[in-house]
């Protein structure tokens, strides 16, 4: 007997066509919904960074994109050179992996290991280079209720221009 206003979907794009064909026909607003795949490609990444200078960018915009974003570009064998001879700068990942699986730091990653990694993405054809970017330590709880260092994953949730949320998550190294 409740309105449903906003059905929030969280099965990665894989929306039930039922529920789906409920929000095509406008019952509620589907968040996320079957774009997630694309809006959490990490190609995304690529793109603002590759073109951070194209004028469909404001000049604020350009800025803020090369503030906040690290150097990224797709995976490909033309950038292969650099990959091996500055391996300590990069970081290579799957453009699609979640919770750090597939990724690959190259100043803590054997020689043979890495060249193994960055040809295998080449070929695979899903995975992007970014350079390395040193996070700060900061002061996190650890489960023992002491205070240790870490590093800390932000994720800042947005709804069009109005800010929703976040959540933090923090590794320790210690």
């Amino acid at each position: 007997g409740k309105t449903i206003h906003v059905v929030m979907e969280n099965y990665q794009g894989m929306v039930p066509n039922d529920i789906l064909e409920m929000a095509k026909n406008g019952a509620f607003s589907l968040l996320l919904g079957p774009i997630t795949g694309l809006l959490s490609n990490k190609f995304i990444l690529a793109l603002l960074s590759e073109h951070c200078d194209s004028p469909l960018f404001s000049p604020t915009e350009q800025e803020t994109i090369r503030k906040y974003i690290p150097w990224t570009r797709k995976l490909e064998e033309k950038i292969e050179p650099l990959m091996l001879e500055e391996q300590h700068r990069w970081v290579i990942k799957s453009a699609s992996g979640m919770g750090g699986d597939d990724v690959f730091i190259g100043s803590s990653t054997t020689p043979d290991k890495w060249r193994e990694a960055v040809r295998k993405g080449i070929r695979d054809r899903r995975w992007l280079v970014q350079e390395k970017l040193s996070p700060k330590l900061m002061l996190f709880h650890s489960n023992d209720f002491e205070i240790e260092t870490s590093h800390v994953v932000w994720g800042l949730f947005m709804f069009g221009r109005d800010y929703g949320g976040a959540m933090v998550r923090g590794v320790s190294y210690t």
